[in-house]
């Protein structure tokens, strides 16, 4: 998965400033995530979108990233 690096330098780049999970009152330095929503090319509607969460564990490293992003999101077949 040839984008994995660059969704990762994305996501870890954008949640740099994000508060942590629970918003104001929660614990700093707690676990972040991210929700991404997928749709299917060729989709009509809400047919066929998912939503997905990405924790911090998943963008420890680039292949953390690699091995969750294609069971998800395959190459090719959402917009």
């Amino acid at each position: 998965y040839e984008a994995a690096a660059d969704f990762r330098a994305f996501n870890l780049g954008s949640m740099a400033d994000q508060q942590p999970a629970g918003g104001a009152g929660a614990r700093e330095g707690g676990p972040r995530h991210r929700i991404w929503i997928s749709k299917p090319k060729g989709g009509f509607n809400a047919i066929g979108i998912h939503m997905h969460s990405l924790g911090e564990a998943d963008l420890a490293s680039d292949e953390a990233t690699r091995q969750w992003l294609p069971p998800r999101i395959p190459p090719g077949e959402v917009v």
